[in-house]
């Protein structure tokens, strides 16, 4: 058989090559014809690129307030769906505290001016909260010492009037401590806290609607024997809430939940934990439909040990 040397003879190469061009074109139409296809073969599409996402970074730290004379502390922030913030905290004038307040605006991406909206001139504050809704409406409370006992005091903010006159949010007798705050979307805020009555430490509440303001404080829990402290609460979109503590039983410490339903009350509460550790710390946070998850930091093994709200 004659061998032949493609490298010697270039025509011969380019016969063969027009030859598998022509075999490689007619079985790619066969391939088309079996499916169905048209007269041609369609170029495959081509992927769009995935654009390159935006670094995101801090935008640098900035001062909320602007009061040297004397010392700011307690300071705590919330944020609605639309990135605008309202921070609240402590503010002394050298003789006392006072709550003072200041937004974000995510438009502008700027603060505000702080604004004292807590205008008492004798009483001590203390543990100021604050609480945002979607419409960047706000509910500040704070524990407030009238020289004779410390109450629950709240003021709200909305975006066209500002901040308004405090309220007292409880009535009865006995200091309060530990308020938190939490708010729904439609502006609905609760309050939670523990507060003295004689011997006995109790859960309460109050609950603020835009159409009635605050309710009357009512109990979470009424216990005679154990020690609740550390309410923490959070609500849903609807404004049902779910509230965690953490109790102390003469000899175990554990975490105990209630919750509460918008047009009946606070059900049963009962341990979300039956471990023989102590349990402390606990966090709450629900979603939109209701939906809670608790946190739980553990101690010590053993179950002992008492003490004081956080």
């Amino acid at each position: 058989m004659q061998q032949i040397d493609c490298q010697a003879n270039p025509a011969h190469t380019r016969s063969h090559q027009r030859h598998a061009w022509v075999v490689l074109t007619l079985a790619l139409a066969q391939m088309v014809s079996a499916c169905g296809g048209g007269g041609g073969v369609s170029p495959a599409p081509i992927p769009t690129p995935t654009p390159t996402p935006t670094p995101k970074a801090w935008q640098g730290a900035a001062l909320i307030e602007t009061d040297d004379t004397s010392g700011a502390g307690s300071a705590r922030i919330a944020m609605d769906t639309s990135g605008n913030a309202i921070a609240v905290w402590l503010q002394s004038n050298g003789t006392r505290d006072s709550v003072w307040a200041n937004r974000y605006d995510a438009s502008a991406a700027a603060w505000g001016t702080a604004k004292l909206f807590e205008t008492s001139d004798t009483d001590d504050v203390y543990e100021p909260r604050v609480a945002v809704d979607a419409n960047s409406n706000a509910m500040a409370v704070w524990l407030q010492f009238d020289g004779m006992q410390t109450s629950i005091w709240a003021t709200r903010y909305t975006p066209s009037t500002g901040w308004g006159t405090p309220t007292l949010v409880d009535s009865e007798s006995g200091n309060a401590d530990g308020v938190q705050i939490a708010m729904d979307d439609s502006g609905n805020a609760i309050a939670a806290w523990q507060q003295i009555n004689g011997s006995l430490v109790n859960i309460r509440s109050n609950r603020y609607t835009g159409s009635t303001g605050w309710g009357t404080a009512t109990a979470v829990i009424n216990n005679g024997n154990a020690v609740p402290f550390m309410p923490q609460i959070a609500v849903d979109a609807s404004g049902n809430a779910i509230a965690v503590w953490r109790q102390f039983d003469g000899e175990n410490r554990d975490i105990v939940a209630n919750r509460y339903t918008v047009g009946s009350c606070w059900g049963t509460a009962g341990l979300i934990e039956t471990t023989n550790e102590i349990a402390d710390v606990p966090e709450i946070a629900m979603d939109a439909i209701g939906v809670s998850t608790g946190i739980v930091q553990p101690g010590l093994p053993g179950g002992g040990g008492g003490g004081g709200g956080g």
